[in-house]
């Protein structure tokens, strides 16, 4: 879009059509300079718009638009960069006085934070830091003062619990200590559990400040005990949701004190408050998505402990999200349980969980995760050699693997396309499928067509040792279709790249000996080639794709 002409369009509008055009353009740079050029002529606009925007008086767009300026220059001058986040918080204070004249102390809090974290992370001055957290303190205690006794408790626990936190920032620890005792009178009034565990370890970290290991340590024990006594109450009453909550509370703070046992004794604990919770929900026939989240959570819970029960509940998750049509977590759920399996040793539920994670990929569109587990059943299968309908899974892998390999076709990802094929041929050969070879030189057909294509694509670019490469594919293509000819011509044209790097001298070696070990019908070697060179074919997987249909 030309921004010189766009009278009638606003400035944020503008700001954000630049950036989306900027950042497409710095996708396709390939290299560091020329995606600094293309940030620096980004940042150059940008800070025109800026100023423009800066004349309608929001300071605060201003000051946000100049502070991604610096973020995204940081990576090619930090003191320039830090010179802009000056000018980003000249912009946020603005908008700071702005709104503490207006009375609104909660934003007027939340933009000094804001700009004591800058002052913090990127400009290394504390005493500024200070300056505004202190600020910040202010409204906050303001604003406590306004709503208490209005407002809900919940947001004045959360006020009084950031006080105190705030308070630690600046070393005034007697006030964090005053402000985190507030916070718990209020917060155990209401059984707000989060906020409750939350202040016991923050007073536990005051008091390490305080080189006060004794007290640091009796207040992670209060919390324990406190937790202990909710516990035995909430099971009275069968109040699984609290229960789950106070598990995974008195599991943390025993991770925190490296109590193993009993941190798995509550893993456990809090694994089985989340199946009691689901069950709960499956006789009430309520919200079926929670119950599958709720199962989700109890196999979080025992992956830490237990990896059979761990995998069940992924697989009963799975289940669920599939008959309510959550494809995309039913394919996670039973991929995550399949590696269980996998792990634990129980093969055969693995491999079926691995195609049931492809196929409910499939019915979410996701071509490249269900390919992806598809492979994952085949290879566990082929090696440990069970006998689970290897034909099939093969054909499922070859299906799905044209399709992809059409739509990146259709799409100009002709490289992408041609190694799909590619794949395809290698499943054939590892699932001993019975192909004719008219239908495989159908396909390798295809194959050279989409490298040459990447190749022409490329033929006229700087990226010298992609085409190189593309012309190696090409010429592979072409001997595994027997025109050995052919091949020798582009193998000419790799010879005649100027000024060849030693992988593109690698790449036209190596073509070399495929050829010579197919016109001569023997197994392919690498015994003529140098240790560089060698190293440089550990990483061709097309290559060796190529060399495993045509030497094995």
């Amino acid at each position: 879009m030309n921004f010189e002409e766009a009278d009638d369009v606003k400035p944020n509008d503008k700001i954000l059509e630049l950036l989306e055009m900027y950042f497409i353009q710095a996708g396709d740079a390939t290299n560091h300079k020329k995606r600094e050029t293309i940030f620096r002529d980004m940042i150059s606009h940008l800070m025109e718009l800026i100023k423009e925007l800066a004349e309608d008086g929001d300071s605060y767009e201003v000051g946000e638009y100049l502070y991604s300026a610096a973020y995204y220059l940081e990576e090619f001058n930090f003191k320039e960069a830090q010179h802009i986040y000056i000018q980003s918080i000249e912009h946020y204070d603005k908008f700071r006085v702005k709104e503490q004249k207006l009375g609104k102390f909660e934003e007027a809090s939340w933009v000094s934070y804001k700009i004591a974290e800058i002052y913090h992370e990127k400009l290394g001055d504390q005493e500024s830091e200070k300056k505004y957290i202190q600020k910040c303190i202010e409204y906050k205690e303001a604003l406590y003062e306004i709503l208490n006794g209005f407002s809900k408790p919940r947001k004045l626990a959360t006020l009084l619990y950031n006080l105190g936190e705030l308070y630690a920032r600046i070393n005034n620890l007697e006030r964090a200590l005053e402000f985190n005792n507030l916070t718990l009178e209020l917060a155990k009034e209401q059984r707000f559990y989060d906020i409750i565990a939350n202040t016991y370890l923050n007073m536990s970290d005051v008091y390490l400040f305080m080189d006060d290991e004794i007290n640091s340590r009796e207040y992670i024990e209060e919390a324990r005990q406190y937790f202990s006594q909710e516990e035995k109450q909430c099971t009275k009453s069968g109040n699984f949701r609290q229960l789950s909550q106070i598990y995974q509370i008195l599991k943390t703070i025993n991770a925190e004190i490296n109590d193993q046992k009993e941190f798995v004794k509550f893993s456990r604990k809090e694994a089985k408050s989340y199946v009691d919770l689901a069950k709960q929900i499956h006789r009430e026939k309520l919200n079926y998505f929670k119950l599958a989240n709720f199962y989700k959570g109890a196999a979080i819970c025992f992956k830490e402990t237990d990896y059979l029960e761990c995998a069940t509940c992924y697989y009963l998750a799975a289940r669920i999200f599939q008959q309510i049509g959550e494809f995309s977590q039913a394919n996670s759920c039973y991929s995550e349980a399949a590696e269980l399996f996998e792990e634990v040793g129980l093969y055969k539920k693995a491999i079926e969980l691995y195609c049931q994670a492809g196929d409910a990929s499939l019915n979410n569109n996701d071509l490249e995760f269900a390919i992806e587990k598809f492979m994952n059943a085949f290879d566990l299968l082929s090696r440990e050699n069970i006998n689970f309908q290897k034909n099939e899974l093969a054909e499922k892998i070859e299906t799905n693997l044209i399709l992809l390999s059409d739509i990146n076709a259709k799409e100009n990802r002709f490289f992408i396309a041609g190694t799909l094929l590619l794949e395809t041929l290698f499943y054939y050969k590892k699932a001993g499928l019975q192909k004719t070879e008219t239908d495989i030189n159908k396909l390798l057909n295809r194959i050279k067509i989409y490298y040459h294509k990447e190749y022409k694509e490329h033929a006229d670019s700087s990226k010298t040792t992609w085409v190189a490469y593309m012309l190696a594919l090409t010429a592979i293509a072409h001997i595994s279709l027997g025109k050995l000819d052919k091949a020798m011509s582009l193998i000419a044209k790799l010879k005649s790249i100027e000024n060849s790097s030693q992988t593109i001298k690698a790449y036209r070696e190596i073509t070399e000996l495929i050829h010579q070990a197919k016109n001569e019908d023997i197994k392919f070697t690498l015994s003529n080639l140098d240790k560089k060179s060698k190293k440089i074919y550990s990483g061709l997987e097309e290559v060796k794709l190529f060399n495993n249909l045509l030497f094995y």
